[in-house]
């Protein structure tokens, strides 16, 4: 037998196993124990994938060129680190060229930068909990690049709007070559081809077909609306918060960040936050992050090693979990005289799990999910050389912060926060946001 050449990318192999959330009884109540089984009534295939490793031919990209002008109603969905590096111009221009809406994920290197952002829309984690609005705003098209986005409302209106079996609307998934990042199994076409050659190519096919002239003219002006009213709401609610409230922390770093620099967001509820209450910004920045399956290892390092290889302002919005699975990066940043800006986010435990099921478990929701640890951070930092500050007052936070930015040094500004009350506030805040785009008759 005639051993197979190994083709780029050649490596170990990482099986997802998609286990039905929320990883509880089955038999509970907030299960409803449904499994996708069957397979589509017409006989057809659930995913067609082109077949070449480098791309559709001409005639393929004429095909789908002609599906997307065709098409009144689209999104594009915009995954982590699609954009970065300058490639985020030609999906904007296919954007704009077929009056679509993008829905950027905050690591995509779409949302945030210098690019034209007309048709970015970053609202969308907050007006798609609206089941009104998810119902009366089905998209006919699909189009996604890359990896899945962080947004659990967007996942679940992408899955939503394209689950008829029997009459599945095209859901376009445009990812680099041999992969396939589709755990939600929506795609209907899987295009093996990099996003920026895809976007100019399809872009000017578009566009010598003449101008997307079946585009509802409306449809991009209703994204626009809904995401700028909820983002009103958001900013007033952030502004006129004292307390130190987790969901403003980003909020507040991406006014401090200095032009050029660099967010890290750390996974959980840093990263959601960041996609909940951070707008899009015209800000030279670059977000980035680390996702998958052990997404908190190694998030202290892989910040220090960023900053270090770019040598720009870089802060690093992490949770204490993750600081502490990463607790050894800090004698990297001593032994090298490493300069990163930590904001820590201390809640005593996994404060993601406070919005999930698992929270009405009672007692054993702190011992096997919240998993508190009752240390103290301080002298860790310190032991290392770094600067420690606790911000108890947005002021301080301030100052804090932008002292660090100031410094080529370690410096670790930790916000201690309530785990409890940073859930019910988060669900007040959205909540008001919700109301006032009812009130505003979009949803």
């Amino acid at each position: 037998m005639t051993k197979p050449e190994a083709a780029p990318p050649a490596g170990p192999v990482h099986l997802n196993l998609p286990f039905r959330e929320p990883l509880l009884d089955p038999d509970a109540a907030w299960s409803d124990g449904r499994v996708a089984t069957g397979s589509r009534s017409d006989g057809r295939a659930w995913s067609v994938v082109a077949p070449t490793s480098t791309g559709p031919t001409p005639a393929g990209f004429e095909a789908i060129a002609e599906r997307l002008r065709s098409t009144r109603r689209g999104v594009m969905v915009c995954g982590p680190r699609i954009g970065v590096g300058g490639h985020a111009t030609p999906l904007v221009r296919l954007a704009r060229t077929l009056g679509w809406p993008i829905l950027a994920d905050p690591l995509s290197g779409v949302r945030h930068g210098c690019h034209d952002r007309s048709s970015v829309v970053d609202g969308y984690d907050v007006f798609l909990r609206s089941q009104e609005f998810c119902a009366r705003h089905r998209p006919d098209v699909v189009l996604r690049f890359g990896g899945l986005p962080t947004s659990k409302p967007l996942q679940r209106y992408l899955q939503g709007s394209l689950s008829d079996a029997a009459r599945p609307k095209p859901h376009i998934l445009v990812a680099s070559p041999r992969t396939w990042p589709d755990p939600l199994f929506a795609a209907t076409d899987v295009v093996h081809a990099e996003a920026d050659a895809f976007s100019d190519a399809v872009a000017d096919l578009a566009s010598s077909g003449g101008a997307a002239g079946s585009t509802d003219d409306g449809w991009l002006r209703l994204w626009r609306r809904s995401s700028a009213i909820v983002r009103a709401a958001l900013d007033t609610s952030l502004d006129a918060d004292t307390a130190m409230f987790e969901g403003r922390v980003p909020f507040e770093v991406m006014k401090l960040l200095p032009e050029g620099g660099i967010l890290f967001a750390g996974n959980s509820m840093p990263v959601r936050d960041l996609d909940t209450f951070a707008g899009s910004s015209g800000k030279d920045i670059e977000v980035i992050g680390n996702r998958g399956a052990s997404g908190i290892d190694g998030v202290l390092s892989t910040a220090l090693g960023a900053a270090t290889v770019e040598r720009r302002a870089t802060a690093l919005l992490v949770g204490d979990l993750s600081f502490l699975h990463d607790l050894g990066g800090l004698q990297i940043a001593a032994r090298h005289g490493l300069s990163l800006v930590v904001v820590l986010i201390n809640n005593d435990g996994g404060g993601i799990f406070s919005f999930l099921p698992q929270s009405r478990l009672g007692p054993a929701f702190e011992s096997y999910f919240a998993t508190p640890h009752g240390l103290d951070l301080e002298p860790a930092v310190r032991m290392c050389g770094g600067r420690f500050a606790r911000a108890k007052t947005w002021a301080e936070f301030t100052r804090h912060v932008g002292q660090g930015f100031g410094e080529a040094r370690l410096t670790v500004v930790e916000v201690v926060t309530d785990r409890t009350r940073n859930y019910e506030r988060h669900e007040e805040i959205v909540g008001v946001a919700l109301r006032r785009l009812r009130a505003e008759a979009v949803a």
